[in-house]
């Protein structure tokens, strides 16, 4: 999520600019889940 500034200057969410689709989704942070995660990222899917 993005982050833009209002006119009071605070920082608010801006616009969802990630990809709607996806090739893998890891579902959970766990040891199994984040080692998945860093498997598939350093492969490059």
């Amino acid at each position: 999520m993005s982050a833009t500034t209002n006119r009071d200057g605070f920082s608010v969410p801006g616009p969802d600019r990630r990809p709607r689709t996806v090739d893998v989704l890891v579902i959970g942070a766990g040891p199994a889940g984040l080692a998945a995660a860093a498997r598939l990222a350093a492969a490059g899917a």
